[in-house]
């Protein structure tokens, strides 16, 4: 009788122990599962944060230097949220269009950029202290701080493109075509074909050039999304004019016209140096080039119909 009372009480301690147990156990999986769902849920938030933070990223660096290029929203509302403070300034300067006041944010910018060896940042804010300057009309000032730029990044042909218009302002033309060489020298790698294009579709389009073709995989939009190279020949063509340079200054709007065909402005402006020169036929046939192109061209039928006026006399 004892040995049987044992043996319940063996196995009444048994299922009790059993019991306790599987509670246990029940407890410890729900536990597991619950620490389990917000392991999960704390990876599925790193790696959220991790696509945010590289779509911030892209979104900062894909923010355009060059004041004249157009400030996308998505540009901007990444700046908002994932910009540091220096960038968050830069988006406030970018904005403001009182442009004294853009001069002292650009200002404490740089200032602010050269303590942190921020080269990047450092070179946005001279050119935008420069761009900032050029609408100003303080030329000299401007190419100051476009030649900062250029210290820092000798190829930075923006620059070097901007420099030369405000050495045009200041009529030191000799100075401008050194300048535009520049542009040239740095531009000159591309086809034209792709100049033709870039001049012809909107800004936002441009990167579909580039998508069907492998030999312009790597090379940064940005960098020719403001590329105005037919516009450096027309200027350089204007500078030469200026210092009586005829048949280089001709040249220079050749090669305006090269890139963009229609380009009307180059015409007319080749017709009145071959004016100057005399060449009344030439100068006949490019003004009529440029109103074929632009019909309602004032300048370029006031000059074709006082060369034909001068043709007839002679």
């Amino acid at each position: 009788a004892r040995l049987l009372d044992r043996k319940h009480s063996i196995n009444g301690w048994a299922s009790t122990l059993l019991f306790v147990f599987s509670v246990v156990s029940v407890f410890m999986y729900i536990e597991n599962k619950e620490l389990q769902q917000k392991a999960e849920i704390s990876l599925g938030n790193i790696k959220k944060y991790e696509k945010d933070a590289k779509h911030g990223l892209e979104t900062i660096q894909a923010l355009p230097r060059n004041p004249k290029q157009k400030l996308t929203k998505e540009a901007k509302q990444g700046v908002e949220k994932y910009g540091t403070k220096l960038q968050k300034l830069m988006l406030v300067a970018r904005q403001q269009k009182d442009y004294k006041k853009a001069i002292a944010l650009w200002q404490d910018i740089i200032t602010i950029a050269d303590y942190e060896d921020d080269k990047k940042s450092l070179v946005g804010g001279y050119f935008n202290l420069g761009y900032s300057y050029n609408e100003l009309k303080e030329y000299q000032k401007a190419i100051n701080a476009y030649k900062k730029v250029i210290k820092i990044e000798p190829g930075d042909y923006e620059a070097h493109n901007n420099m030369g218009d405000a050495y045009l302002k200041l009529k030191e033309y000799q100075e401008a075509i050194g300048a535009y060489k520049e542009v040239i020298k740095f531009t000159s790698g591309a086809p034209v074909f792709i100049y033709r294009k870039l001049v012809d579709i909107k800004p936002d389009d441009r990167e579909v050039i580039f998508a069907d073709s492998n030999q312009f995989i790597g090379i940064g939009i940005a960098d020719y999304a403001a590329d105005d190279t037919f516009k450096t020949y027309y200027n350089m063509g204007i500078a030469y004019r200026k210092l009586k340079k005829y048949q280089k200054a001709i040249d220079a709007y050749q090669k305006a016209i090269d890139i963009k065909s229609d380009y009307y402005m180059a015409y007319n402006n080749m017709g009145v140096v071959y004016n100057i020169l005399e060449k009344d036929q030439k100068a006949i046939d490019a003004f009529e080039k440029a109103i074929k192109i632009k019909p309602d061209f004032y300048k370029a039928k006031r000059n074709l119909n006082s060369t034909l006026k001068q043709s007839k006399e002679q």
